[in-house]
């Protein structure tokens, strides 16, 4: 006979359950709960479960960060990444955190500056194992001139190598770890086109993450890189500020409907249809925090696109903009037009919050035309003229009937006055609308409401009237010390 357990009830019903039952129904609920664990993702935290005391309180929410702390955190991230050295090649990584886990493709191309050595010529120096065999530290110096050091096991590479190699090969610099005659791991190698590449590689192809930087040395692209070619999300970085970021086509390309470009500012972007990198539909949007993508790429979380719609608009020698009062939502932060308090000018440029030094505060976009032959002495119909980047005998030119913003917003730079004493200058920068262009940037820190001003460089033979008036008037009233520091 089964012993029976007596089960404590209200006075108005009572049962008997046998223990058998008691273990059933354990099991029963043992199973259920991890049903339930085995069905949720690998990301998603578990449901609070019921204790005698009442559930457990919820957990407090994430603290959210403010758009400035955001800015400083993805600055912060970019500056790291901007530094060629950051991957420390002094010990190796197989951990596999930072490598993609699946196979490499017989197609992916190698990094292998030298997969078969007795297709060189070259003078071995360095230690042997019985069978004749490299075998510990040794160097290799071949008869075009180019060097290998490394450590051998059995004639295999087993460690750190470092190697140079002619035009012929793909790979013309190779630093990183050899595991079993593969490279494995970190690494770094310079392409015979002159690109660096600093990452993580898997049987001699790179597999995992990597950043790329031009001949220079200057940052190009963050991302992951699968048999060869970007991959997932990734970002491109133009020179003098700006990004573009996003999941990248079969081809590594920039071409979507959810890709993105950020401004300087780490705060805000556009947020829509690209093709190729380039902006084909897109609206304002803003950095509202982040998530980490591979253990390695920070992917932006967005507000939800606003506005306006924005395109991709060169201008030419005859168009400037289909909507020439769509203002930049960059230079509605960072500046206003005012009246001027320079002698003889009438509108001005001002702060519109304090910018630190070396800030992109407007953006410099008009007709794009060709110098004059006589370009020197054009200054005196109109000083609205600046260099192209994009054409070394090219100006960008703002006409008469845009000089005035009820006819034209679209770029602000135009407005910003002379001073022998600038606290800006001009520079240059890629632009989602206008492509390369003149840009305005801060020599120094500049306070909110203080006017932008900016050195315009003109030649004293050819310089407008008004400018020489200023040249002698400044030589009279600045003293010569404080005027050659400025």
């Amino acid at each position: 006979m089964a012993t029976v357990v007596e089960v404590q009830q209200s006075p108005a019903r009572k049962t008997s359950t046998t223990l058998l039952d008691l273990q059933l129904r354990r099991r029963e609920r043992r199973s259920r709960n991890f049903l339930l664990n085995f069905s949720r993702k690998e990301d998603e935290p578990p449901s609070p479960v019921s204790s005698p005391d009442g559930p457990p309180p919820p957990a407090p929410p994430p603290v959210a960060k403010s758009s400035a702390e955001l800015a400083l955190e993805l600055a912060t991230w970019m500056k790291t990444m901007g530094n060629i050295d950051y991957l420390n090649l002094s010990s190796n990584d197989l951990s596999g955190k930072f490598v993609m886990s699946s196979f490499i493709s017989k197609d992916a191309p190698s990094i292998e500056p030298y997969p078969k050595l007795e297709n060189h010529q070259y003078i071995y120096k360095g230690g042997r194992d019985k069978d004749k065999n490299f075998h510990g530290k040794g160097s290799i110096e071949f008869d075009n001139g180019c060097n290998m050091t490394g450590e051998w096991k059995n004639g295999v590479r087993e460690g750190k190598f470092k190697m140079d190699a002619d035009d012929s090969s793909p790979v013309c610099f190779l630093e990183g770890f050899y595991v079993k005659g593969k490279v494995q791991g970190k690494v770094r190698v310079q392409l015979s086109s002159g690109v660096y590449v600093s990452g993580y590689a898997k049987d001699s192809a790179l597999h995992g993450f990597c950043r790329y930087y031009d001949a220079d040395k200057k940052l190009q692209h963050i991302g992951i890189t699968r048999n060869g070619k970007l991959f997932g999300t990734c970002w491109k970085v133009f020179p003098g500020g700006g990004y573009i970021v996003g999941r990248v086509d079969a081809e590594g390309g920039f071409t979507g409907p959810n890709i993105a470009y950020i401004y300087p500012d780490h705060r805000r972007g556009f947020l829509g249809l690209f093709e190729g990198g380039e902006m084909v539909k897109a609206q304002v949007v803003r950095i509202q925090g982040f998530e980490l993508e591979y253990n390695s790429i920070k992917v932006p979380i967005f507000s939800l696109p606003e506005g306006p719609v924005y395109k991709k608009e060169i201008s030419t020698y005859t168009w400037i903009t289909e909507n020439t009062l769509l203002e930049d939502p960059y230079e509605k932060a960072t500046v206003f037009v005012g009246n001027s308090a320079t002698e003889g000018a009438a509108d001005g440029l001002f702060a519109a919050r304090d910018l630190p030094a070396n800030t992109i505060a407007a953006f410099y976009n008009g007709l794009r035309r060709q110098k004059p032959a006589d370009s020197a002495t054009t200054w005196q119909d109109n000083a609205y003229k600046i260099f192209d980047p994009t054409d070394k005998k090219g100006v960008i030119d703002i006409l008469e009937k845009y000089q005035s913003i009820s006819n034209y917003c679209a770029s602000l730079a135009h407005k910003t006055n002379h001073s022998f004493l600038p606290n800006c200058e001009f520079s240059e920068i890629f632009h989602p609308r206008w492509g390369l262009v003149p840009c305005l940037v801060t020599r120094q820190e500049v306070k909110s409401g203080e006017e932008l001003l900016v050195w315009y460089g003109y030649d004293l033979d050819y310089c407008p009237d008004w400018y020489k008036d200023a040249w002698e008037n400044s030589c009279l009233n600045i003293d010569g010390d404080k005027l050659q520091s400025g």
